[in-house]
């Protein structure tokens, strides 16, 4: 899996490995992502075995392991963790020595390797072959290329890993706020106040604070145009939702009813009214994004639908299903439509978040 869509860099390795002893530089997103790329381009395949190359990888973690390794004589690939390494000695003595740097450093080698990102049609067809519904593996495959670390996450059940650098720092109560609307526009001036009026804090720290969790191996937040998102929201909400406070809990269910139950002004005119209305009130034409609407209304269903035993959790869950029980009894109540009208485009999600007498 960890050389899908990654063919092409995968064999121009092997062919640089089977020539004279050198230092190959790789940059990539991840590192642990590379070393798996590595492992998996040099394992033989069970129908090709005689392409497998003969040598052993060793990672070095330390200078005092690295000077003995390096001094003998061998054809070994070695990969240094650490910086600063001595790479001469251990070509000399016929070792390859590989290399890996972030993607944003500048490497040396003008030859370096650059390790794409793994392909997510090629992922998902494994993650297919291997027994994973089409729905699952289409949202792992996309996760796998978006974010690599939060993909392992997601899999693995070493606890060790499971919460990442992002969910333990200063921050992490401003980005557990936001996973509560879960997407906005930066260019939507009612969407920017409103966000700020969740975090508790002013939009400008908000737009650093996602910047910041934008960049790096391990991205929590994904920047497209204007619209901020989460690389995944489920997991940063279930790494972060602890750290939602009872303030920021009424705050949301507010913003929510406002937001979701927000008037449409051109409901029900007919195209003239319409353009008049655009000409003699422009600001009436001012709304939140369907961004805004649509990521409330899929963290409404993500909340509504997870298990939690903390009061926290209940206290999340109860408050998610009042929402949506709200906007659903109005819709019922009103018999304009206005509101079906409203809530209609993303009514599968009030449906996965409300109680089943309601729905």
């Amino acid at each position: 899996m960890f050389t899908a869509g990654r063919e092409s860099t995968r064999d121009k390795l092997r062919e640089l490995l089977a020539k004279a002893p050198r230092t190959i530089t790789i940059q990539a997103d991840w590192r642990n992502d590379c070393l798996a790329f590595i492992y998996a381009s040099l394992a033989a395949d069970a129908e090709d075995e005689r392409s497998a190359l003969d040598q052993s990888v060793i990672i070095v973690k330390s200078v005092g392991v690295w000077n003995r390794i390096s001094r003998q004589a061998g054809k070994s690939i070695l990969i240094p963790a650490f910086d600063g390494a001595e790479q001469q000695p251990a070509l000399n003595n016929g070792h390859h020595v590989l290399q890996i740097v972030d993607r944003g450093q500048i490497p040396l080698e003008k030859t370096a390797l650059q390790l794409p990102r793994v392909s997510r049609p090629d992922v998902q067809l494994l993650l297919n072959g291997c027994g994973v519904n089409f729905q699952q593996a289409g949202y792992l495959a996309g996760l796998a290329r978006r974010n690599m670390p939060s993909f392992v996450r997601a899999l693995t059940r070493n606890t060790a890993i499971q919460t990442p650098a992002w969910a333990t720092d200063t921050s992490a109560p401003m980005l557990a706020a936001l996973t509560l609307v879960g997407a906005w526009d930066a260019n939507n001036d009612k969407d920017t106040r409103a966000i700020a009026a969740l975090a508790g804090g002013d939009y400008d720290t908000v737009t650093s604070l996602c910047q910041q969790r934008a960049d790096g191996n391990d991205p929590v937040m994904s920047h497209s145009g204007s619209v901020w998102r989460f690389a995944s929201l489920e997991e940063a909400f279930r790494c972060l939702s602890s750290k939602i406070t009872d303030d920021v809990i009424e705050r949301w269910k507010q913003l929510a009813l406002d937001v979701l139950g927000e008037a449409n002004p051109s409901y029900g005119l007919n195209p003239l009214e319409k353009f008049a209305q655009q000409l003699n009130e422009p600001t009436s034409q001012v709304q939140y994004s369907e961004e805004l609407k649509s990521g409330i209304a899929r963290s409404l269903a993500m909340i509504g639908s997870m298990d939690g035993d903390g009061a926290q959790s209940r206290k999340l869950r109860d408050n998610a299903v009042d929402i949506a029980n709200q906007l659903l009894n109005q819709a019922v109540g009103d018999d304009s439509g206005r509101v079906w009208n409203l809530i209609g485009p993303r009514l599968r999600y009030f449906c996965r978040s409300c109680t089943p007498a309601v729905c």
